[in-house]
């Protein structure tokens, strides 16, 4: 690789200054590959690892981006299929169950506001397995400042999310 180069340039190159940026070169190319998608593919997206896309039965998008392991604080945004592109924060929680004699599951609550539209949505339900399909069924509450019925201003309904 450094045969081409002028005899004068290598002279004054210091060799420690080639394995730094050498080494510089070869993180960033490792940096790179693991934050790619085909990394994070590895682990697929279920009730023990949620953190990814799920699709909802209207094919809206609910994306956890992080889940503070400590907390179960969770983060991330909200996509409706009627707004491509459009992106709406999401913040929650997420514990998961222990127990023997017990059903276990994990719980789940999040919340999104819809901007400029005004409403708030907010989802609680279970992550389980249902015919060997990772599923969050949830049931959720929608207030909105804006009806034309005054006993309109809150909308409760129930949807299931499945990986993406």
């Amino acid at each position: 690789m450094l045969r081409h180069c002028p005899q004068a340039l290598l002279r004054k190159v210091h060799p420690m200054r080639i394995s730094i940026v050498a080494f510089l070169l070869l993180a960033t190319i490792v940096g790179l590959s693991l934050a790619s998608p085909a990394a994070n593919a590895a682990t697929p997206v279920d009730c023990l690892h949620p953190i990814g896309a799920w699709q909802n039965e209207f094919a809206s998008t609910f994306e956890i981006e992080s889940v503070d392991a400590e907390t179960g604080a969770l983060r991330g945004r909200y996509g409706l299929a009627a707004l491509p592109n459009v992106w709406f924060p999401v913040v929650g929680w997420l514990n998961s169950g222990s127990g023997q004699k017990h059903t276990v599951a994990s719980v789940l609550s999040f919340s999104a506001s819809f901007g400029a539209a005004g409403s708030i949505t907010s989802w609680t339900g279970t992550c389980n397995d249902r015919a060997g399909k990772p599923t969050l069924s949830t049931l959720l509450q929608m207030a909105r400042p804006s009806s034309p019925n005054p006993w309109d201003h809150i909308a409760a309904s129930a949807e299931t999310f499945t990986p993406k």
